[in-house]
């Protein structure tokens, strides 16, 4: 053999023996609920490998299945599920129930044990989508993606898995559906370009005839010295979605929507790529490839101890597929995609994650500046009941606290012995710790985090026993108010929430019941010995009742008679400074007067009570009368603006 490529075969096996090396297993462990809130048992957890764009491509333009799981669980009674025993590195979590809607996490970057949010699956309405070709006779084995317009808001990174089926002998898919939502379908056909429906929120007919063929378009792709390139896989549209691969002289012909331009997305097997926009009247391009896969060099180190940290784990947006981990001495050689910017992410164990963005001119140079992770500092602690018994499978929230409102810095659950670990919290931050469990009351406590890493005493949070609260809705008048929503969560401080404003679909802490007949309603288990509870119903001023709090005892909560009043309507008008109308203005309502300098930040954080119509117009129902009411006013392209002090 000779020795130049003796000297690879060494280089290749010592690499491949350096990253073995800094394999370490890890876990991921969550919780499903079904669409009421309890805990699903039988839902099957998968954990994927991500893939790269062009494995992707291959296996969708092949009708290939996808690869086996690198994990697969199924919850059980408590709704929990553990995906074990997995290397590190960057992964999809799966959740699949019968007649509810798949989500996924993606991408997931496993680089020590991590407690994904709880899940709430949604029911499955189920859409049909039927393709046939212009004499009505059913189209098989075409590909049906759709994706929802507006993707509605999941805690925790949790999305709507991938929808997309191949049609049947009968010219059908089923696709997942979510009550109210309105999805945009594609059906992609060879010899057609991509046909697109939008809009769509029942079952669908897609009929493929001479109008949606198209233009058809001629890619070449060749090399920096102008060879061309075989078996190159080429992406079109919005979707990337993959139409061929170039033949021995380097071509590939496909179609494309007629009178519109379409991007393409070129790329090899070996990681090299390229993108080009295609004009709306042209027929003919060509696309030219680097002769080798783009590798940036980096490297990644403590931010305190300034040592090199192997193990972290690298990717970057454009192609997460090509996630790797760092050598021993910290060092790494990512695939770029192309020579376009991109983003990079970095995630160590024991260090808070980083992400970056690395320009055009810096990908030139294929060497990147080095990464620098702030290491974290581990929280010990336990949960325990009144009687100091430890409590198994408690959720442990930490609350990193800023100026203005919380954020979600990680999640835990307790061991059978009640212990749990933080450990992706900073050094010199102020957090609140909070413990929930089924049939107990929430627990929290606040603490700050030194500045840096050291072993900490471990916290101790004590759950006492929930107890059922109940109460009753009236009038003005003293008559019991039946179908009134009553809302109870946890108490939050003056001005962090909105009083007017409903809990989101996703938020936790939250307890609601509906008034019976007599105007009565019963809350099982109220979240927390300090709650907000508020009450709403069509035509009556909705009440607040700020930081109620539990009585001792063990007798129900009684929270007393609940008085609704009855409400005003307040109309207006949105125009811009040549009185024309503002269509889609957000109409915001204000808990106190707020400076026009700080409009824009405070409209930030909330969505708007309603939105002006085609003419400007608006209506604000359930109003206090005689009451000074706030408004506030955002629309795209305009300054936010103020009215303060209405009295409707």
């Amino acid at each position: 053999m000779p020795r130049s490529r003796l000297l690879l075969a060494e280089l290749l096996l010592l690499f491949t023996l350096e990253i073995r090396a800094e394999e370490v297993a890890v876990t991921a462990a969550g919780t499903v609920r079904n669409p009421a809130g309890r805990p699903l048992a039988g839902a099957e957890v998968e954990l994927q490998r991500i893939s790269t764009g062009y494995e992707a491509g291959i296996r969708l333009l092949d009708r290939m299945a996808d690869p086996a799981p690198a994990a697969r669980s199924l919850t059980d009674r408590q709704g929990r599920f553990t995906l074990s025993g997995q290397e590190r590195g960057l992964y999809r979590v799966v959740v699949r129930a019968p007649g509810l809607v798949a989500m996924e996490m993606a991408p997931l970057a496993l680089v020590e044990p991590v407690e994904l949010e709880p899940l709430e699956l949604s029911p499955d309405a189920g859409l049909t989508v039927r393709v046939a070709d212009a004499e009505g006779r059913p189209l098989p084995g075409l590909w049906v993606f759709a994706s929802a317009e507006q993707e509605a808001g999941h805690a925790g990174g949790w999305r709507v898995a991938p929808r997309k089926s191949l049609t049947d002998p009968a010219g059908t898919a089923r696709l997942p559906l979510r009550a109210g939502e309105s999805l945009r379908v594609s059906v992609f056909a060879a010899d057609f370009a991509e046909i697109v429906r939008s809009g769509v929120q029942a079952d669908l007919s897609v009929e493929l005839g001479p109008a949606g063929r198209g233009r058809e378009a001629l890619l070449r792709a060749v090399d920096s010295a102008g060879q061309p390139i075989e078996g190159a896989l080429v992406r079109v549209g919005a979707l990337a979605w993959p139409v061929g691969r170039t033949d021995t002289r380097g071509g590939v012909r496909f179609r494309v929507p007629a009178g519109a331009s379409t991007k393409l997305r070129v790329s090899t097997s070996d990681g090299r790529g390229a993108v080009l926009d295609l004009a709306s009247g042209a027929s003919e391009a060509e696309i030219r490839l680097p002769a080798e896969p783009l590798l940036l060099t980096g490297r990644v180190r403590d931010a305190v101890t300034r040592e090199p940290l192997a193990g972290a784990l690298v990717w970057s947006a454009a192609e997460p597929g090509a996630a790797l981990l760092t050598r021993g001495d910290g060092s790494y050689r990512l695939l770029a995609p192309d020579r376009l910017a991109l983003a990079l992410r970095v995630e160590a164990a024991g260090h808070l994650g980083l992400s970056a963005r690395v320009a055009e001119a810096e990908i030139r140079t294929r060497r990147l500046p080095a990464v620098a992770l702030l290491p974290t500092v581990p929280v010990p602690g336990s949960v325990v009941n009144a009687d100091g018994q430890p409590l198994a499978g408690a959720l442990v929230e930490a609350l990193a606290l800023g100026n203005t409102e919380a954020s979600l810095a990680e999640w835990r659950r307790s061991s059978p012995q009640g212990r749990f670990e933080l450990r992706r919290l900073a050094g010199g931050r102020f957090y609140e710790i909070r413990a929930t469990h089924p049939g107990f009351l929430s627990a929290h406590l606040e603490m700050s985090t030194p500045e840096t890493a050291r072993l900490l005493p471990p916290l101790r949070l004590v759950l006492v026993p929930a107890r059922p609260a109940k109460g009753s809705v009236i009038d003005d008048k003293g008559q019991p108010l039946a179908g009134v929503r009553v809302v109870v969560r946890r108490a939050a401080g003056a001005g962090v929430r909105d009083p007017f404003q409903l809990p989101a679909a996703w938020e936790r802490g939250v307890n609601e019941a509906t008034t019976d007949a007599r105007g009565r309603f019963t809350l099982a288990e109220p979240p927390a010995a300090e709650v907000d509870l508020l009450a709403v119903h069509p035509g009556f001023v909705p009440t607040l009742q700020r930081r109620r709090q539990m009585p001792p005892g063990t007798a129900p909560w009684e929270l007393g008679k609940i008085v609704l009043r009855p409400g005003v309507t307040l109309s207006g008008r949105v125009v811009d400074a040549a009185n024309r109308p503002v269509e889609g203005a957000g109409i915001h309502r204000l808990t106190e007067v707020v400076p026009v300098e700080r409009l824009e930040t405070v409209l930030r954080r909330e969505e708007p009570a309603t939105k002006s119509g085609a003419d400007g117009r608006f209506t604000l129902s359930d109003l206090p009368a005689g009451k000074p009411v706030h408004l506030a006013v955002a629309a795209e392209s305009y300054l936010p603006a103020a009215v303060q002090g209405l009295r409707p």
